[in-house]
């Protein structure tokens, strides 16, 4: 329970941590802003092959760059440079790779090492964990380096960019949740995965009879199709409902038979939802050794197909 505990928080400040302050000029801005621009340059004076791609359109971008025969990778907008990794080449951390080895999630290979600061001093370990056909990103902080110990989160998505404000999302999207009276828009936050394609996890209030106003979360993919609904879910990954899905759809179960790290997980929540007629899951495992929990969490559309997976590792 404690170890449950801490992936709770975990994401939370995570959460919280990709939050933004509006601070887009009034006019249009042209595809790179000078301010941008201006942003990478004032850290990094001798910056050169600069690459920029769009992140959340007109707000954020991800910038590659070399300075001083580095490689660096950072997020930026009009007037700050977020946690910057700094490429280590024909390098990994030995004890990452040792203690991976000992959880249900051995196997996996491990590439594109690199080094960060966060916006709080500590420092941050980025690599990605090649597993059973899927790569994840994973981040390490220096407090489990010391201890050798710790909890990480392998994670389809790159970046997970959280946004109060409606104009960030796109418009297929707004409209779908403006047009359903229901609904009452909280955030969203930008899916980023590894090949850049991007999901849309979008937060709302729901009204519903006798003025009861719930929680709920809609899951949309790159072109605004709506591909799963919660209802009664807080944030991502936080259902306050009891379980109602049994049994479990053929489909989903053959995903996970056909998932041997898997093996030995026992259920937490199996939920099922249903908005315009068309069926939403989401499934938590969690897996107990020694007084220490790893997880599992996947979301499924209404056609049973898998659209996010993510494991919570506990590292010995």
């Amino acid at each position: 329970m404690k170890t449950h505990s801490l992936f709770i928080i975990l994401s939370a400040f995570i959460y919280s941590c990709n939050g933004l302050n509006d601070e887009r000029p009034v006019d249009p801005v042209p595809e790179i802003p000078v301010a941008t621009v201006n942003t990478v340059k004032t850290k990094f004076p001798d910056a050169e092959e600069l690459v920029f791609k769009p992140i959340l359109e007109s707000r954020i971008w991800e910038v590659k760059l070399k300075s001083a025969q580095h490689r660096y990778t950072s997020l930026v907008d009009f007037g700050k440079m977020w946690d910057t990794f700094k490429a280590i080449p024909d390098s990994m951390p030995t004890v990452l790779d040792r203690s991976l080895g000992k959880s249900k999630f051995a196997g996996g290979a491990l590439s594109s090492y690199s080094i960060g600061t966060s916006a709080y001093g500590s420092k941050l370990y980025r690599l990605v964990y090649g597993f059973q056909g899927s790569n994840y990103s994973l981040e390490w902080s220096d407090y489990n380096v010391a201890s050798q110990l710790g909890n990480v989160i392998l994670d389809p998505s790159l970046y997970r960019i959280t946004t109060f404000d409606i104009r960030d999302i796109p418009l297929v999207i707004k409209d779908f949740i403006n047009a359903r009276s229901q609904f009452t828009f909280v955030s969203a936050q930008t899916w980023v995965r590894l090949d850049y394609s991007k999901m849309y996890y979008v937060q709302v209030k729901i009204r519903k009879s006798a003025g009861r106003v719930d929680d709920g979360g809609l899951i949309f993919d790159a072109e605004g199709k709506i591909r799963w609904f919660g209802d009664g879910f807080t944030q991502p990954g936080v259902p306050t409902v009891s379980s109602n899905l049994d049994p479990i759809p053929e489909k989903i179960q053959q995903h996970i038979t056909n998932s041997p790290e898997l093996a030995g997980f026992e259920y937490q929540n199996k939920i099922v939802n249903e908005l315009d007629g068309q069926k939403s899951y989401y499934l938590k495992m969690r897996y107990e050794n020694k007084g220490k929990t790893e997880m599992c969490e996947m979301y499924f559309g209404h056609d049973a197909n898998l659209l996010s997976k993510r494991y919570f590792v506990v590292l010995q």
